[in-house]
């Protein structure tokens, strides 16, 4: 079994950990283009 957990700023509290929630590839992925786009909206908004 393979555990997914998003590693998140220092600065944001680890709202989506889920070490014992087995997500499916397809999961991930959505997860992983949704966080790279709010990532770097962050950027731009931060700047």
């Amino acid at each position: 079994m393979k555990f997914f957990t998003l590693s998140l700023p220092s600065h944001q509290p680890p709202f989506f950990r889920f070490p014992q929630l087995m997500i499916s590839s397809d999961a991930i992925s959505l997860v992983s283009l949704m966080l790279a786009k709010a990532r770097s909206f962050d950027r731009y908004l931060v700047h």
